[in-house]
């Protein structure tokens, strides 16, 4: 029996911890500025009138609304979508041909609600701890200039930091000290309660993040056929500072599915499928097949293989083309393809159309002003084909056109003009590398270095080098398809010839 053991990756949990102690610290930065504007944006005009008549504004209910709305999709969903990744990269090195999804329902679905979640719960713990000191203020007799003064850091904090930090305060004045002065350190007692809550919660949405990035990879991958039957396994420390919860749930193992068996203050959708379970918790979850997949492992990649390898596999018998068919076999090659290429070559998918059309010089290309791919079967080529090849290129070129913008860039432009002499100085040794290309890439990048002054397997004709920007939009399309067929043999000799043409090329991605 097949099953991949946990011992064979990183420590879920040390990772998780390296991953924490790199992000928390910027995104607990964030959350104290959020504060100290919220706390700055009420005027003490408006902090008098809310201790006067004990209750606060209904305006700032729906101002913290926005704030936490923007800072959910400013800074906390990247770094929840940064998470998930780190957790699926420890875990998806054993399956080199798939990746894992960010972009997929369940990640988009977790985010969403967590999103929501994340909002409405900021916005009732600001409120019930402002209502609390104000409610506080408006009982102690003291001037309300000086209260006013004295809340207004305490933006921010829950109910029991604004209640501790209001008694504080009395406890100081009852004690002797000045008002001013007890102030004063009431003022910086909420600077470190600040610092403390914005630590808590990074720490605790992180966590969660990274996660539920686990499972979801988990999913993922059985769904791809690639992961078989497994267990979710909970990680903790077992140390003294771990809480009665942790230690209980340290290595149970339960499907993936169920909910742990814990109690939690904690809320949210599906909170106890997955760590942490209680604020601050820095439990891991781990993943262990216990069956292996339905689909044998050396025959994950026949679906692949079963793809036609050009056109003739999609023709209808009346002669049309199953359109739909060649997309479906294209979203399963996509699995073999890099993240970073199938994440973009995804999305133009998605929103690209498709027009069957004459063509005058070509079977295939993509019009940049429709932003459509487009075909044209009466050219005898067409059924040569490989939809996969064809495809990748043409949306490569849209990739080009809508976030790279390359015959722009004077820098790969400049690159370009050096690679000619590069491939003058010895061009047998380019024609002879190039014989065995078989998806065409290779030959039309060399083509377009050279201005099609030596023939290769597949080329452009000198005149359409020779308008402007071509070259720089079929190098960047050829490259990328090299990249997403993962040809590193031809990218490897590629970058040792034309080091600078690659290293601008390899900037656009980043």
């Amino acid at each position: 029996m097949h099953v991949i053991k946990a011992t064979n990756r990183p420590d879920a949990r040390t990772m998780l911890i390296s991953f924490l102690n790199q992000q928390e610290p910027e995104l607990a930065s964030f959350l104290q500025t959020l504060w100290h504007n919220q706390g700055r944006a009420i005027t003490y005009k408006e902090l008098r009138e809310a201790i006067l008549n004990g209750s606060i504004s209904p305006a700032w209910l729906q101002q913290w609304q926005q704030d936490y709305a923007q800072f959910v999709s400013r800074h906390l969903r990247p770094l929840w979508l940064v998470a998930m990744q780190n957790a699926a990269k420890r875990l998806q090195a054993q399956y080199p041909g798939w990746r894992f999804d960010a972009m997929a329902d369940g990640v988009q679905r977790w985010t969403a609600n967590r999103g929501a979640a994340f909002v409405t719960n900021s916005t009732n713990a600001q409120l019930q701890g402002l209502q609390a000191v104000i409610h506080h203020a408006a009982n102690s007799g003291m001037n309300v200039d000086v209260l006013a003064r004295a809340i207004r850091p305490m933006v921010g904090l829950t109910y029991q930091q604004s209640i501790a930090n209001a008694n504080y305060m009395q406890t100081l004045i009852t004690n002797g000290m000045s008002k001013k002065k007890a102030v004063d350190k009431a003022i910086r007692y909420a600077a470190r309660q600040h610092r403390y809550r914005g630590y808590n919660i990074a720490r605790t949405e992180l966590a969660f993040a990274y996660n539920q990035g686990t499972l979801e990879w988990a999913r993922q991958a059985q769904e791809a056929g690639y992961l078989g039957k497994a267990v979710k396994i909970w990680r903790s420390a077992r140390d003294e500072r771990t809480c009665e919860t942790c230690m209980r749930l340290h290595g149970m193992e339960i499907p993936l599915n169920e909910p742990f068996p814990f109690s939690t203050r904690l809320s949210g959708l599906d909170v106890r499928l997955a760590p942490p379970a209680h604020p601050s918790c820095r439990c891991a979850l781990d993943i262990e097949e216990v069956e292996p997949p339905q689909l044998r492992e050396d025959a994950r990649y026949d679906i692949i293989e079963e793809i036609p390898q050009d056109m003739r596999g999609y023709m209808r018998s009346d002669g049309s083309f199953d359109l739909e068919r060649a997309k479906q076999d294209y979203t399963a090659f996509l699995q073999t393809v890099p993240e970073k290429n199938r994440a973009m070559l995804v999305q133009s998918l998605e929103a690209v159309t498709f027009t069957q059309m004459a063509l005058p010089d070509t079977a295939f290309g993509y019009l940049g002003k429709e932003d459509a791919i487009c075909y044209d079967l009466s050219k005898e080529e067409f059924a040569d084909y490989n939809f996969n090849v064809v495809l990748t290129h043409e949306l490569a070129h849209r990739i080009d056109k809508y976030f790279v913008r390359s015959p722009e860039i004077k820098t790969f432009s400049d690159a370009i003009r050096d690679a000619r002499a590069v491939l003058d100085a010895d061009p047998e040794m380019f024609i002879a590398f190039a014989e065995n290309d078989s998806h065409g890439f290779l030959s039309d990048v060399l083509s377009a270095i050279c201005e099609d002054d030596y023939r290769f397997l597949t080329y452009h004709e000198k005149a359409y080098w020779l308008h402007s920007g071509n070259k720089e939009k079929e190098l960047f399309a050829n490259l990328f398809a090299l990249e997403s067929f993962r040809d590193e043999k031809t990218l490897s000799f590629l970058k040792k010839c034309f080091p600078r043409m690659l290293s601008v090329y390899e900037s656009f991605l980043i």
